[in-house]
């Protein structure tokens, strides 16, 4: 009986242990490639599909709104005499309805590519997980079955294991029995001696059983060894299969989190060009708004402080750049330079165009920003019949880290170009206007003329004077506090004075006396002392 139960239970344990390992090694296999594989390609396609259409989104949206950024600033520009308060409002509309437009659409595509590329993760997620438990199922059952294998071995070999103590007990009871048998019965030996080999044969037979018996205890504890591996297999193959998804959860978390940063920054960049468009518009109509000289460049200087941490803008006196207003400057020392210095601000005058210097390339920056090298400056002429009259810089040395990329120095340029146009309408129509009432009808009487001609002479001086007192504003306060304005402004009067004689005629009497009033009173602030004795 025990040989025959033998071969069938270690046949069938060295089938089960075949068959759980090939189908583990099996299912192993083909489910980490196909992981992999699954993982890989949702992976290249969501960052190829998300890269693409990002790109060129961004690169539609930004090529639209930079073109039409330098065409609506361009027209405002162009026309900025005539339509400029509506051209302005119907810009601004547009950017703003513009603007809003995308940042919708945009915010619209990439909730709706999230939500796809979640519900398929969910939905491969969840079937993953299904066919993990059927597969974990299965290998349940079989190690069920099998340890069920096992345990009715273990009965059959315990079964086995007290028959033969029962066999051994009655072997020595019935050595003893015949022991006595042989002493009592001496006839009998030879008998006796017989049974006995016969009980060594048994004994020896029975020896062996239990050698096999203890072969087969090896095996089923190295099938229950295989058991424990093959769930631990089991337990690591799960904790893969989670960590996987949690990294899959983490990577479309983290690909959301970008998306939606890229979003913000898209709409903050779009907030921020509308906030520059702006201020460009209302800087525009301020400056439109100026009734005078004066009254522009004061509206550009604050223009273009609230575009460039630092602004200074200088009048052309001659040889002379003289500093007419600064902003974000923290010394009180008169800012000048000279008209054919090497630097930025020569440089700006004698090509009549902007200049930039950043970064050590460009002509060096004036001594009195003393600029660090890592950050920029800009200089724009202003222009008047093609002629330099001031000059405009700005730089970005303040406090912090400048912005980068940054959009102050073409913000400069635009309000410095349509500063230009101001000033040349204003001086325009000054000049006009001088010319048109100095000219008085050939035909009038000289007793109806002459007072009028006497106005107009006035006029055409206030007209002169004040201009000088414009554009040298910060040597008119020293000439004041020294006394002695003939002598400092010496050229500016006497071109003035030469334009005057000039334009009005010999004819008119007090010719000379009408000029040297307004010296007094628009210069000298009415106080003939000021202007000293000239050299």
């Amino acid at each position: 009986m025990p040989e025959m139960s033998e071969d069938p239970l270690r046949s069938a344990i060295d089938a089960i242990r075949s068959r759980l390992h090939e189908e583990l090694e099996a299912q192993l296999t083909q489910l980490s490639s196909r992981q992999r594989e699954e993982l890989e390609g949702t992976r290249r396609a969501a960052e190829a599909e998300a890269e693409q259409q990002w790109s060129s989104r961004v690169e539609a949206v930004r090529t639209e709104w930079t073109s039409r950024l330098e065409s609506e600033v361009s027209a405002a520009r162009a026309e900025a005499e005539r339509r400029m308060v509506a051209e302005s409002m119907r810009l601004r509309v547009e950017a703003e309805q513009a603007a809003a437009e995308s940042a919708a659409a945009v915010r619209e595509e990439l909730e709706q590519a999230l939500a796809r590329e979640r519900e398929r993760a969910e939905t491969e997620i969840a079937a993953e997980r299904q066919r993990l438990s059927a597969e974990r199922d299965q290998r349940q059952a079989a190690v069920d079955a099998a340890q069920q294998d096992l345990d009715r071995t273990c009965q059959e070999r315990d079964s086995l294991r007290q028959e033969l103590d029962n066999v051994r007990h009655q072997a020595d009871t019935h050595r003893a029995h015949l022991e006595q048998t042989r002493q009592q019965l001496g006839p009998i030996g030879q008998e006796l001696e017989n049974t006995r080999r016969q009980l060594d044969a048994m004994r020896e037979q029975l020896a062996a059983e239990s050698r096999a018996l203890d072969l087969s205890r090896s095996e089923l504890e190295g099938a229950r060894r295989a058991r424990d591996e093959a769930t631990h297999a089991h337990q690591t193959l799960t904790f893969r299969v989670d960590q996987e998804r949690r990294t899959r959860d983490e990577e479309a978390r983290r690909q959301a989190e970008e998306a939606k940063a890229m979003a913000d920054a898209r709409v903050a960049e779009r907030q921020a060009q509308l906030a520059v468009v702006e201020r460009l518009l209302t800087a525009i109509r301020s400056m439109d708004a100026g009734r005078s000289l004066t009254d522009v460049l004061s509206a550009l200087t604050a223009a273009a402080a609230a575009e460039a941490p630092r602004v200074a803008l200088f009048v052309v006196n001659g040889a002379e750049l003289r500093g007419l207003k600064s902003v974000g400057f923290d010394t009180d020392a008169l800012l000048q330079a000279g008209a054919d210095d090497d630097g930025l601000l020569g440089d700006v005058l004698r090509r009549r165009e902007p200049v930039v210097t950043a970064q050590g390339a460009g002509p060096a920056a004036p001594s009195f920003a003393a600029l660090p090298a890592d950050r920029a400056a800009i200089a724009v002429p202003l222009l008047v019949g093609a002629q330099p009259v001031a000059v405009l810089y700005a730089d970005d040395a303040a406090d912090g880290t400048p912005a980068s990329p940054a959009s102050w120095p073409e913000a400069i340029q635009i309000l410095g170009r349509h500063a230009s146009v101001n000033l040349a309408h204003l001086t325009a129509a000054r000049a006009a206007d001088a010319m048109r009432r100095s000219m008085a009808p050939a035909a009038a009487a000289s007793a109806q003329q002459g007072p009028e001609d006497g106005t107009s002479a006035r006029r055409y001086a206030r007209l002169l004077v004040s201009e000088i007192k414009l554009y040298n504003e910060a040597a008119v306060k020293v000439g004041r506090q020294k006394r002695d304005l003939l002598e400092r402004l010496k050229p500016e009067i006497e071109r003035a004075r030469k334009l005057y004689s000039q334009r009005i005629s010999p004819a008119i009497d007090a010719r000379g006396a009408l000029f040297h009033q307004e010296l007094v009173q628009t210069l000298a602030d009415g106080d003939a002392s000021l202007l000293g004795n000239p050299a």
